[in-house]
């Protein structure tokens, strides 16, 4: 779920010896409509799939691959089709996490770039995540309430989330509970979890 460090624990368990593809790394995107904030010009589709297949024919396809669920386009970037559609055959972990475990790590991350920056975005997603909760948001941010913020906005990223993981095609799909933002913990939770994984 967004903010609970998912890239942080990918990036864990490739330093602990795992195989990962870190697609919002290639894409140069962290996958929200605020992905793009603090991130270098994104590669074109056509790049991105040639930078992910110089990544995937180095891998050893005897073992597990870790990465991201993602939508079919991580901002500009769209994945190849077969990729994508491969992809959502295979076995989810979610890891679910309250809105207060998460905030700390979105305030941090998002708190320092400037208000009206921040104020664009959501108004480009009013739409979505509604009129009236667009304009909370935004007054939030005026009064540099970041926590009330990114509150009112996790509650629709997690209500989308959600709801397209129930469409997912995979039959295998581990509900992860944690308590903890805490990267060295969760990653141990993610692993147990997939030790359950039957193919």
């Amino acid at each position: 779920m967004t903010g609970s460090g998912k890239t942080q624990i990918l990036r864990l368990l490739k330093s602990t010896g795992n195989q990962v593809i870190d697609l919002e790394g290639i894409a140069n995107h962290k996958g929200s409509a605020f992905g793009s904030l603090g991130q270098m010009v994104q590669p074109t589709s056509e790049h991105f799939a040639n930078l992910l297949f110089n990544q995937w024919q180095r891998l050893d396809n005897t073992i597990p691959v870790w990465m991201e669920d993602e939508s079919r386009n991580v901002g500009t970037v769209f994945m190849p089709d077969a990729f994508y559609d491969n992809m959502q055959e295979y076995p989810t972990i979610v890891l679910r996490m309250g809105i207060k475990t998460r905030l700390p790590r979105l305030i941090k991350e998002y708190s320092g770039y400037p208000p009206e920056t921040l104020k664009l975005i959501i108004k480009k997603i009013s739409r979505r995540i509604g009129g009236d909760n667009a304009k909370e948001a935004i007054a939030a941010v005026d009064k540099r309430d970041f926590a009330k913020a990114i509150e009112i906005i996790l509650r629709y990223y997690d209500k989308t989330y959600l709801y397209g993981i129930t469409g997912k095609p995979s039959k295998t799909i581990i509900n992860v509970e944690t308590d903890t933002d805490n990267i060295d913990t969760n990653m141990i939770k993610v692993i147990e979890a997939a030790r359950n994984i039957t193919w």
